[in-house]
């Protein structure tokens, strides 16, 4: 029984966590003229019951398709309903009852729909404007309950004291809230803003076919790799490599399988390539590859593993089997001015590597 109704509250709560917070807002203000309707039904106060039940059918009306989807609009019914209502109640049983308290609750919320109405571009809110009216109420109220007596006597001085409590909880409460589903809407804004700006950023360094690094980012690094050498003596190499007869791929199967090929080879290369290691795509079917701290002899095991993951896997295209090869040229770090130097050497071993029949490394 115990865990049948902890799954009902934890199903209510996902449901209430996938509501509109605007929806939350207005469901609470019903939920609280209702309780109230319920104190002045037992106080036996005609035109407060009359006021609680045309309050409550204001907030339904909420839900109306024209109001509902405008938070500026709200934010105006909600205010002129409250402050019409906590007057009401005032002059009705007396200050001493709290309904006034209600105000400070009406702020954070007036503020809150607002922050919820510049996220849906809806018509801007003066809340500062709303700041000082409900200030105003306040003190009027005040003012009012000093030169004159409550409609209705409440007799029962200790009644009247938990009517001030149950006021007051309510207040906190509405606070508490406006507080919780404002940190609540911030907090998910603020972690889809994060995402976005990291998605922006990857998209900004990264080639979205291969998922390598692009140029401008390579370049970067290659610049303070030849840096951190100079500095440490730790040395890195280069490993320039591509497809092998690319232009023959595409003109006889097709641009389509030509990016099946390169998203075959850069699937390998990076399930292969260390994590401390950069790869780039350079240009077309063009990549180079940076590895830091790795001499030319180990460059040359990784290329060839890499080689020959590459011949043994051919691209499956329209039920034609595409075999393809890369070639490489290997170039470790030595003192220069620049990297374009390095990749001179690079790209010349390369080119001697296609020379000698391609599919092959040259250091």
């Amino acid at each position: 029984m115990i865990n049948k109704f902890k799954t009902f509250c934890l199903s209510i709560l996902s449901q209430m966590k996938q509501l509109d917070h605007g929806i939350v807002i207005v469901l609470s203000v019903s939920l609280v003229h209702f309780l109230t309707l319920v104190i002045f039904a037992y106080l036996s106060i005609p035109i407060m019951i009359i006021i609680s039940l045309l309050s409550i059918m204001v907030c339904f009306a909420m839900f109306l398709p024209e109001i509902g989807n405008d938070y500026s609009m709200i934010v105006k019914i909600i205010f002129t309903e409250s402050i019409f209502y906590i007057f009401s109640a005032t002059i009705c049983i007396g200050w001493s009852a709290g309904f006034p308290l209600y105000i400070f609750a009406l702020i954070p919320l007036t503020y809150y729909l607002s922050y919820l109405s510049t996220l849906r571009d809806d018509n801007k809110i003066s809340t500062v404007g709303f700041s000082i009216v409900a200030t105003i109420a306040f003190l009027s109220m005040r003012l009012y309950s000093y030169f004159q007596e409550p409609l209705y006597r409440i007799a029962n001085i200790r009644f009247l004291g938990y009517i001030y409590m149950a006021n007051a909880c309510i207040t906190i409460s509405l606070i508490l809230l406006c507080l919780t589903v404002f940190t609540s809407t911030i907090t998910y804004s603020e972690s889809t803003l994060k995402a976005r700006n990291s998605r922006l950023s990857s998209l900004a360094i990264t080639d979205p076919l291969t998922g390598f690094y692009n140029r401008r980012f390579m370049v970067d690094h290659l610049r303070q790799a030849i840096y951190r050498a100079e500095q440490t003596g730790i040395p890195f190499s280069l490993l320039l490599c591509d497809i092998d007869d690319f232009k023959i791929i595409n003109d006889t199967y097709g641009h389509n399988c030509g990016d099946q090929v390169i998203l075959n080879m850069s699937s390998i290369m990076h399930r292969i390539v260390r994590d401390s290691d950069y790869i780039c795509r350079w240009g077309g079917e063009e990549i180079l590859i940076l590895l830091p701290g790795c001499p030319a002899s180990n460059a040359a095991k990784l290329a060839e593993k890499i080689r020959q993951e590459i011949s043994e896997h051919p691209v499956s295209y329209h039920g034609n089997t595409v075999p393809f090869s890369m070639t490489f040229g290997i170039q470790s770090y030595e003192a220069c001015n620049d990297y374009l130097e390095l990749l001179k050497k690079a790209d010349s071993k390369l080119y001697q590597g296609k020379q000698n029949g391609k599919n092959c490394i040259v250091l």
